[in-house]
C-alpha cells in the first residue's frame, strides 16, 4: 500500500552552490525518510545534498482540499 506525504526538503543543483528549499507530495511505499529520498532522487537525479526537512500523511480529506 503507498501512502501520499506532503514533504519539505533541502538540496543543491548538480554543479551549483547554492541550497534550495521546496515542498511536494510523493507518493511512498512507506513513510520513511530512505523512501522518501528514494523516489525524490528517481524524481530529480540532478539534485544533490538531498535532506528531508519534515514529513507528514496526507489524508484524502486533506488532499482534496488543496486542489
Amino acid at each position: 500500500m503507498s501512502v501520499t506525504v506532503r514533504v519539505e526538503f533541502q538540496y543543491c543543483q548538480h554543479g551549483k552552490k547554492g541550497v534550495k528549499t521546496g515542498n511536494d507530495l510523493v507518493n511512498v511505499s512507506e513513510n520513511t525518510n530512505s523512501a522518501i529520498l528514494a523516489v525524490l532522487r528517481l524524481l530529480h537525479p540532478h539534485w544533490e545534498s538531498l535532506k528531508v526537512l519534515s514529513a507528514s500523511v496526507e489524508t484524502p480529506s486533506t488532499t482534496a482540499s488543496d486542489e
